[in-house]
């Protein structure tokens, strides 16, 4: 006979010995409460019978006693197997967990109203479909702007479409709660959203459990949520299986109307489930078994950028602060089928800031795209040489990379003399483009216009152009234009790889050079600590960050703005700091 381990499966798998045992712990009780009185009183509550009784039993200490009597009568309980959680938290773990999944949290909002969610990705983020969802009139509507607030201020769009999806039951969108389990099948409230930058690679992200964690009736759990929108903190509460459903599980957590998608922990910090809403008679979440492989499968997929904190990985290379732009933009850029063709560096303030950032750019870049040799090739071209033939100079870039690529005979009507000087070097730059888009192959060739010391002359220029207007067309081409701030350049500018991933026509990424924040400091401070094997504290990591910034004076958080120095001077103090590890 197999064993049982849990008393609500005992009871209900033989109730006539549950009753007797019942029975047993009330020896002279002149009125004793029968078996078939509990299951009763959980019918009228719209409990699950059995998990009711054990909630009585418990809540009368008598919990030893009813198994051993269950065992007398030839029950195959397990006398060892665990009872309900006391709903304690190691402290170590509880401290270490606390500021990420402050971190992680976030509000969803959009026309419909406010919901709660948690970044579960580089960038994804999880809530509850019914959050931004309607079903009537079309069951696959979404609302038309939505909007992810993120822990720290700021503000991320959703784009695209949903990256998984499996609506609420349609019982359940219209408050009415469904009696049969079958009504849950495929139909899990749970919406998984892309937001325009990678703000999990810096904020950080919940973690998916390996397998289901068991939901036991009872069981503690804390809801991470924004009841009516507002931060309230967590909301501890306990489980309590419903009567004949699996779809769902009840709890007593304190919510509100906007705490619905909010993650749902137990006391081993592990995700259970999210917190989905509240019909009568009890608040509900759907727990993650039921969502959790076809969630893994798109988490996964979701790869943040690469991002480096030092040029060669050791703390004597040249560090690398408030670039995380860059790094995403490269990540878009290299993605197949993307509207992203490149970079434009700007420099907000040319004359102080010089070529020192749009030199180290182009040394990032190299690191970046050496990482995937058989993937990318990038030459740089420089306007050293004046009044150069900039095709002609690509093309014996290009060859040096191996890529061999010959000069296109020009078509009558667009040669030397018989057309404006653009128009021919318009055809020049198509031929060119077509040439380096075929000799690339399944590779992805970059073009680094590194900005001049003087200015342009007019046939470079037109040069300059045409050559990005043609690299735009090309699907294995890309192009980063580095600095050139008063040139207009052909196509888009997306301020985000949001906006790349969205678009119809095809531009560049835009990064604006020279700003970085005490975030960026951070973000550069674990990923060294993590490289060099170190470990730090929160205190101590704001400790060092307050020193590489004191004295400096930010506008709206961002350093860099009042005077271009900063960031030497930030750079200057970590390396000095680093040298200490």
């Amino acid at each position: 006979m197999p064993q049982v381990t849990a008393p609500a499966e005992a009871i209900s798998r033989y109730p006539v010995e549950a009753a007797e045992a019942l029975l047993s712990l009330q020896p002279g009780a002149a009125a004793p409460v029968t078996l078939d009185a509990l299951f009763a009183s959980a019918e009228t509550r719209d409990e699950d019978p059995a998990e009711f009784v054990v909630d009585y039993i418990d809540g009368k200490g008598l919990r030893a006693s009813f198994l051993q009597a269950l065992k007398a009568r030839g029950v195959p309980i397990d006398l060892h197997a665990p009872g309900p959680d006391d709903g304690r938290l190691d402290p170590l773990r509880w401290a270490e967990f606390l500021p990420r999944a402050e971190a992680f949290r976030c509000r969803v909002v959009s026309e419909l109203g406010v919901g709660s969610g948690c970044l579960i990705g580089p960038s994804l983020v999880m809530t509850c479909w019914h959050v931004v969802g309607r079903m009537h009139p079309d069951p696959m509507a979404l609302a038309n702007t939505i909007q992810v607030h993120l822990s720290d201020g700021q503000t991320r769009r959703v784009v695209g479409a949903p990256r998984y999806q499996s609506l609420p039951t349609d019982d359940e969108y219209q408050q009415r709660w469904p009696w049969q389990d079958a009504s849950f099948a495929q139909r899990h409230d749970v919406v998984l959203l892309q937001i325009e930058r990678f703000d999990g690679a810096r904020l950080g992200y919940a973690k998916l459990p390996a397998a289901p964690p068991a939901l036991h009736s009872r069981s503690h759990i804390y809801v991470l949520d924004f009841p009516a929108g507002q931060d309230r903190g967590w909301a501890p509460g306990r489980t309590r299986k419903l009567r004949g459903l699996t779809g769902r599980v009840g709890h007593d957590a304190s919510t509100l109307p906007g705490s619905s998608g909010g993650p749902c922990f137990n006391t081993g910090l592990e995700m259970v489930g999210l917190h989905q809403g509240r019909l009568e008679p009890r608040q509900r979440l759907v727990p993650i078994g039921r969502f959790l492989d076809a969630v893994r499968e798109v988490v996964v997929g979701d790869i943040a950028p690469p991002m480096l904190w030092s040029l060669d990985g050791t703390r004597d290379g040249e560090i690398v602060i408030g670039r995380l732009g860059f790094f995403e933009a490269v990540a878009e850029a290299s993605r197949p089928r993307t509207q992203a063709r490149g970079i434009r560096l700007y420099r907000r303030n040319p004359s102080r800031q010089g070529s020192d950032g749009l030199n180290f750019s182009f040394r990032l870049l190299q690191q970046l795209l050496a990482r995937r040799p058989d993937e990318h090739r990038l030459v740089r071209i420089a306007f050293d040489q004046p009044q150069r033939d900039l095709l002609a100079a690509i093309r014996a870039a290009a060859h040096q990379q191996g890529l061999p690529v010959p000069e296109a005979t020009a078509a009558p009507g667009v040669r030397p003399g018989e057309t404006t000087p653009e128009a021919t070097l318009n055809d020049r730059a198509r031929h060119l483009g077509d040439a380096l888009n075929a000799a690339a192959g399944q590779r992805l060739f970059w073009l680094f216009f590194a900005n001049p010391s003087g200015g342009l002359s007019e046939p470079e220029r037109f040069a300059l152009e045409a050559v990005v207007a043609a690299a735009l067309t090309q699907p294995s081409l890309r192009v980063v234009v580095a600095g050139f701030e008063t040139i207009t350049m052909p196509g888009e500018e997306f301020a985000s790889p949001g906006e790349a991933a969205g678009a119809s026509a095809a531009g560049l990424i835009v990064e604006n050079l020279g700003w970085f924040t005490k975030e960026d400091i951070r973000r550069f401070l674990r990923a060294a600590a993590e490289c060099l094997g170190r470990s730090f504290a929160v205190d101590e990591i704001a400790e060092i960050v307050g020193a590489a910034t004191s004295g400096l004076r930010p506008y709206a958080g961002n350093y860099g703005h009042n005077d271009a120095d900063d960031l030497a001077t930030v750079v200057a103090r970590l390396k000095s700091e680093l040298e200490g590890w």
